[in-house]
């Protein structure tokens, strides 16, 4: 069972003690003895060498007998603080020793303690009532505060429980029917609230500044985020920081808002739907961006973007106005086989793009855009051209 530790066996423990106590005493013995030895022939031989019987006057053996007892007890000192530090040496591994055993012992009680929270948080998200579950999605927030180590996994059950099967329409569209469908609204209401909470607290902790309230720092530091296929209702990531974002079908219902984000990594959102009005305003796209085959079917900003990156936009439905004002592309654009209901409404006036983005032959722009005049050193505008297509018409139509 995980979180269980095995009891030791008294005796065995006890037997164990007993046989260090034992093996220590011998060693000490051992040491006793040889520094005896020691003493005993630091002093024949000193007396070997100054031979006081050999001296001609009584004042001449008594100095020699003095010098000898002298480099015996001297070497006796010696001997004596040899054994004092071997003992202040042993003692202090004893106490390394001891405090390894007592932090090892505190981080297997702490890892412990982390677990069985855990445990405890999934049991109440899979939890019938909406409280309970709310509860579970609070108990992870405080063990990703108190842990940063555990922060990736916390945001990860996060993102899992918002790629669960929802259905918003029970909740964004007025409830028509008899009680049984009034229960199912209401149940998916409680659940509405519980992802928003959950929306909430993945976006808080993506925000690099401080609690108002608080004043603690609260943005977490993710390696990616996986909404692969999830249902947001009205998303608001404006101002955070996006690590890797897999976001592949994703749905956004009601308003999404990713305005002045900044996307660090990698960000897949192929087949994304946005269903209302979504805005990118002054965001920002360090890596690739992917929307290839996403549908916009309101109105979407990207005003002011900067793509660093390849920004990718194959095949993608625009069918409200887009706006792509003072966008700045770095690298490759890609424009190619959009579906779009009023190319007049595809607007990049006053964006650019790098002599890079330029030059790559794959890049295409939206239909009625080409390259402008120089606005500065390896950078061009985007200007108007007549080339537009009809409504509701690929653009660039596909070569034979």
């Amino acid at each position: 069972m995980v979180g269980t530790t095995p009891k030791a066996d008294p005796r065995h423990t006890r037997y164990m003690s007993e046989t260090r106590e034992r093996s220590g005493r011998g060693r000490w013995i051992w040491v006793v003895v040889v520094a005896g030895v020691v003493i005993i022939g630091a002093g024949a031989g000193a007396w070997w060498l100054v031979d006081p019987l050999s001296a001609a006057t009584t004042a001449d053996r008594a100095g020699a007998v003095q010098a000898t007892f002298t480099l015996a007890f001297g070497f006796g000192g010696v001997a004596t603080l040899a054994l004092f530090a071997r003992r202040q040496w042993h003692q202090e591994r004893v106490h390394e020793h001891e405090r390894q055993v007592a932090a090892d012992g505190r981080y297997d009680a702490e890892q412990k303690r982390i677990t069985d929270q855990y445990i405890q948080a999934i049991e109440q998200l899979g939890h019938d009532s909406s409280s309970v579950r709310l509860g579970g999605l609070y108990a992870l927030d405080r063990l990703g505060r108190n842990h940063p180590d555990q922060r990736q996994v916390v945001a990860e059950v996060w993102c899992a429980y918002l790629r669960r099967r929802f259905d918003p329409y029970q909740v964004l569209v007025e409830p028509i029917g008899d009680r049984t469908s009034a229960d199912v609204v209401t149940a998916a209401f409680e659940e509405f609230q519980v992802r928003a909470t959950t929306q909430r607290l993945l976006a808080r902790h993506l925000r690099p500044r401080p609690n108002p309230s608080t004043g603690a720092d609260e943005h977490w530091q993710l390696e990616r985020i996986d909404l692969t296929g999830a249902a947001l209702v009205n998303p608001d990531f404006r101002d955070c920081v996006l690590p890797l974002m897999e976001a592949r079908g994703l749905q956004c219902f009601r308003r999404a808002r990713f305005d002045r984000a900044r996307f660090t990594a990698p960000s897949f959102l192929q087949e994304a739907r946005f269903h209302e009005p979504a805005s990118f305003e002054d965001a920002q796209f360090a890596e690739i961006v992917s929307f290839h085959g996403a549908v916009f079917a309101e109105d979407v900003s990207f005003r002011g973007v900067e793509f660093k990156g390849v920004a990718r936009f194959d095949e993608v439905q625009f069918d409200g106005v887009t706006g792509l004002q003072e966008a700045m592309f770095h690298q490759q654009a890609r424009f190619s086989f959009l579906t779009i209901g009023d190319p007049a409404a595809v607007d990049l006036s006053g964006a650019a793009a790098a002599d890079a983005s330029f030059d790559d032959p794959q890049t295409v722009w939206p239909p009625g855009w080409e390259k402008g005049t120089t606005t500065g050193i390896g950078c061009r505008a985007l200007c108007r051209n007549d080339n537009s297509p009809s409504g509701n018409e690929s653009w660039p139509r596909p070569t034979t």
